[in-house]
């Protein structure tokens, strides 16, 4: 986090008083450590509410949020928060409303947090204008043809903590814009699509529920699921599996297609 402003009641943290961060590898990133991930955020979001608690103020701003990731090819992927608002409200549930950039392209987060028993329970919210091409898209070189997806993306957000009696829960919507996709020095129109996931907490894998690319005149409905491979967890490598199943595409007819 190389540049952080909190604001409370006119309080500002100097963002030269923090270190400089690396960018955040997401090859890194393993499957099973999901779990582990959404239990932090929970404790993250806990920790800011009772902060605001004890100031008596409603709301605390972070501003000017700076930090990368590490996309195709190591490409690094810039990302400003310019704004992440926090507001409580007599309960200890919170309001996140955030605008931010990720390579330049502007998004928004809107997150509400519902406190039960002293803690934060649910999270439910979207992020919206999500830009894909950050990650899953890479120009053309002297030696490779351009690859990938050029287009954004909204995400619908639903997670519930565990607790006694009640098991963890994930679960994310996304929706693409119509945008293009590139492959093979040709390009396709890609429609809106749809990509449906949930988390499966006890076998530690994503599972893809029933979805949808719509690629030109094609349809492809598909499901599946991502997991690590086991003997990688164990020894604490990077190693992905997945297991897809797609239905054979629909087509429209065409005018120039040949009848039988």
């Amino acid at each position: 986090m190389p540049f952080l402003r909190l604001e409370a009641e006119g309080a500002t943290l100097d963002p030269s008083l923090l270190p400089q961060g690396k960018p955040i590898d997401l090859t890194a990133i393993r499957v099973a450590d999901v779990a582990g991930g959404l239990e932090v955020v929970f404790n993250q979001i806990d920790s800011i509410s009772q902060l605001i608690g004890r100031s008596n103020t409603e709301t605390v701003r972070i501003a000017d949020l700076r930090l990368s990731f590490a996309g195709v090819r190591q490409r690094i992927v810039p990302v400003v928060v310019e704004t992440l608002d926090f507001k409580r409200t007599a309960d200890g549930s919170m309001q996140i409303d955030g605008a931010f950039s990720i390579d330049g392209q502007s998004s928004e987060l809107h997150l509400r947090a519902d406190r039960q028993n002293g803690r934060i329970t649910t999270l439910n919210g979207a992020a919206v204008g999500l830009p894909l091409s950050a990650f899953l898209y890479r120009n053309d070189t002297a030696t490779e043809l351009a690859f990938g997806i050029k287009s954004s993306a909204d995400l619908a957000i639903k997670a519930t903590r565990a607790a006694e009696n009640t098991p963890p829960t994930l679960q994310l919507n996304g929706r693409s814009n119509d945008g293009a996709f590139d492959a093979g020095g040709f390009t396709s129109e890609l429609k809106s699509s749809e990509l449906n996931v949930s988390y499966d907490f006890v076998r530690d894998r994503i599972e893809i529920l029933p979805s949808m690319v719509h690629v030109g005149r094609s349809t492809f409905p598909f499901t599946g699921a991502v997991a690590d491979l086991d003997p990688a967890v164990l020894a604490g490598k990077r190693a992905f599996r997945s297991i897809f199943f797609c239905k054979p595409p629909v087509r429209r007819r065409s005018m120039y297609q040949r009848r039988r």
